[in-house]
């Protein structure tokens, strides 16, 4: 079977879906069942290129990085290709209905341009409202990444639920290893001259950073003085808005910005925190959660979307709005340290149910259905 595979954004600096791109390949080739099929990936200029076995390859030609030229072009190419199956874990496949005896498969992460226009781009906007409804049109499956995604696409686009798969996404095995011991670069480099709260994501409006930036800022002078907030990601140190708003709360020796780590270097900083706060306002899945949790950390996460799906009772859920509920549980978590054991076992468990090879392999047998 030759098995056609949207990888355009198949690079970790490109976030979750980035993310779920490169481990689910990776997962997908060491399957033995995969041995006897034929890959080709669709990538771009930006995304990683890994090290694959020699029944996978890279498309040769050019792919562009616009949406509808990209959905448009993919018709052609799964004609031009004798492709059996297409495959795209960014939701944006083949728009245009082709008399083809190829299966389209597509990953729904998220409805975030639809269900919160306002959390998001222009473009973003326009894909969901005009170019993910052709393409989950065209789709003969769709699978989703949580039960709440699933929900989502059933109300807002109106989708037959038998059309809809449920696959959750997975953890890196890197997480699950045992404990880094520090080194002094990254001590130093981090300046960690005291424990901390960790945050890891991006400035995009969804992920709520103000909202636990005002909460950080409330909680008493003596939690402050002893855990720094660390803020870990694609997050624009230059921002005005950002600045200010550090500034007018006083808490600029108290800031620590890591900007993008490698998961190493994410690990130990998960593994060395005395709690992980995760108050975004919309997730289709939540890696960071899962990530922080393999690695034992206690976690404190929003009670919305698919995040008490994820969590379970293995973390403390907050309405991602209500600053005072964040201010209570860091609070409590900060000075606790039995429920900060609790939580611990907890999240390690409850991690344990999400693995990449199990990912993969209902994913793959989805794509053969």
């Amino acid at each position: 079977m030759r098995i056609g595979i949207d990888t355009r954004v198949m690079t970790l600096s490109a976030s979750g879906i980035g993310r779920y791109s490169i481990e689910m390949i990776r997962a997908i080739s060491k399957l033995n069942q995969s041995k006897n099929h034929q890959f080709i990936l669709f990538s771009s200029r930006k995304s990683d290129k890994l090290n694959l076995p020699e029944n996978w390859s890279y498309f040769e030609g050019s792919i562009t990085d616009r949406a509808l030229l990209r959905s448009l072009n993919y018709s052609n190419l799964t004609k031009k290709l004798n492709l059996d199956r297409f495959y795209t874990m960014d939701y944006i496949g083949p728009i245009i209905s082709f008399d083809s005896n190829c299966k389209i498969i597509t990953t729904i992460h998220d409805l975030i341009p639809i269900i919160y226009p306002n959390l998001t781009s222009f473009k973003h906007r326009l894909i969901g409202k005009y170019i993910l409804p052709l393409s989950i049109n065209n789709a003969s499956t769709i699978i989703s990444i949580s039960h709440s995604t699933k929900n989502d696409i059933i109300k807002h686009l109106n989708v037959d639920p038998k059309k809809i798969k449920v696959i959750h996404s997975g953890v890196s095995d890197i997480f699950f290893e045992n404990k880094l011991k520090a080194s002094d670069e990254i001590i130093n480099n981090f300046k960690l001259d005291s424990q901390y709260i960790l945050f890891f994501g991006t400035l995009e409006p969804k992920k709520n950073i103000y909202y636990l930036l005002d909460a950080y800022s409330k909680i008493s002078n003596t939690l402050k003085r002893k855990y720094k907030l660390v803020l870990c990601g694609k997050i624009d140190i230059n921002s005005s808005k950002l600045t200010r708003f550090i500034l007018r709360r006083k808490l600029n020796d108290r800031i620590i910005f890591t900007e993008f780590v490698s998961d190493e270097k994410l690990k130990f900083l998960i593994q060395n925190a005395r709690v992980f706060c995760f108050p975004s306002l919309y997730e289709g899945f939540g890696l960071p959660i899962i990530e922080s949790m393999a690695c034992g950390c206690p976690v404190i996460a929003s009670n919305v979307s698919s995040i008490p799906e994820i969590t379970g009772d293995a973390a403390i859920l907050v309405d991602p709005r209500n600053v005072e509920e964040l201010v209570t549980a860091l609070n409590q978590i900060l000075t606790d340290d039995k429920l900060r054991k609790d939580l611990s076992k907890k999240s390690f468990l409850n991690s344990s149910k999400y693995r990449w090879q199990n990912s993969a392999s209902k994913v793959f047998q989805t794509i053969l259905s």
